[in-house]
């Protein structure tokens, strides 16, 4: 399949073909053949990725290089993990932690998605209010301020611009709604892929990119980046992987834009033998509470249940960030764009008659 033919797979789709090959891996059956049969169940486009999956592992090709001929159906954190699986011997266990996380980061996404909801349906219904005044009442109230000498004032006039130029701003808010939403949507298939890789500009990307720079948002993703690369850490130390060679796979499967930034420069520290704490420290790539885990656990010789510990209190961390988002950014939104839309129409009304009451208050 050419990279032109192939399709970028979503959040969900990496996370039902996970399931499918942890199966298939712990039932130690072929993952060609099982494969072949699990196309059938998924999606068109999804099906003919697995199929040419299947095909190239029948033809003898590693897991590993099958993945590497689809780059663009598989993210980079999802090649970096096959690979970090197959080197402990725990594909399985490996391929389980990206779906917790590719499952993580959907719910994420549709929790942000449902908190839209409301506040873009107030928003879109104050818009059409607005139109339909300044389409039927402002001509007959205009009229009305003009006759009695009322008709100057500055919200008078930015309401006669708005009802003439109408045509031309009307369609702008169903359009960027448009924009905004259809990039929102493409954006499930870019999570996982580091705003530094080597791709092409695509909306979904650029919206990946906006999300994690939000404020309350970009803390979520970052903690659940983040809490991805201690527990692939602890996993690959406990199976006696050198910290040298287990750092950068877990940074490449983590998914972390802040610490693949840093990536050369924290392997580079780690192999003039610097401690994995100092270097972290240095980078500023998690909290400083783990942080500080992590270098006194080195101390006593106690990483890895360090780095298990460590991806626990990340994991409870951006949960509770979600669930908090969720409650309390709907309430703010809507405060926001309720708030502002009965105050526009509260000026529109309120000063013009404000106005008109000067002007008949003239000798």
């Amino acid at each position: 399949m050419s990279s032109e033919n192939q399709a970028s797979l979503s959040l969900e789709d990496l996370a039902a073909l996970n399931d499918e090959i942890c199966a298939l891996t712990r039932a130690r059956l072929p993952l060609e053949l099982g494969l072949k049969s699990a196309a059938g169940g998924l999606r068109r486009q999804v099906a003919g990725v697995v199929d040419s999956l299947a095909d190239r592992l029948a033809q003898g090709v590693s897991l590993e290089e099958a993945l590497d001929d689809q780059k663009q159906s598989f993210p980079p954190v999802y090649r970096a993990l096959v690979t970090a699986g197959l080197k402990t011997g725990r594909l399985d266990q490996a391929l389980e932690s990206l779906s917790s996380f590719s499952r993580s980061l959907e719910e994420l996404r549709q929790k942000i998605g449902l908190a839209l909801i409301y506040p873009t349906l107030v928003l879109v219904l104050a818009w059409g209010l607005w139109s339909l005044f300044l389409v039927s009442l402002f001509p007959t109230f205009d009229s009305v301020l003009v006759d009695f000498g009322a008709g100057d004032g500055l919200v008078q006039r930015i309401m006669r611009t708005a009802s003439v130029t109408m045509p031309f701003w009307i369609p702008a808010l169903p359009l960027v709604l448009f924009v905004v939403g259809s990039s929102w949507w493409m954006s499930r298939k870019w999570l996982l892929h580091p705003s530094g890789a080597g791709h092409s500009w695509h909306p979904g990307r650029l919206a990946a990119s906006v999300l994690r720079r939000l404020p309350w948002i970009g803390s979520v993703l970052m903690n659940f980046h983040r809490a991805n690369f201690t527990e692939l850490l602890a996993m690959l130390l406990e199976h006696e992987v050198p910290l040298a060679e287990a750092v950068p796979l877990a940074i490449d499967a983590s998914g972390d834009p802040h610490l693949s930034s840093r990536r050369e420069l924290i392997v580079a520290k780690l192999e003039a033998g610097a401690s994995l704490g100092e270097v972290l420290n240095q980078a500023r790539a998690t909290t400083p509470f783990v942080r500080w885990m992590i270098q006194s656990a080195e101390t006593q010789g106690a990483l890895q249940p360090a780095l298990v510990q460590s991806s626990t209190i990340l994991r409870r961390r951006a949960d509770y960030q979600a669930e908090w988002f969720q409650i309390a950014f709907p309430v703010l939104m809507l405060a926001v764009v309720g708030g502002g839309a009965v105050l526009i129409y509260s000026l529109s009304l309120f000063l013009p008659v404000v106005d008109l009451l000067e002007a008949l208050s003239q000798p």
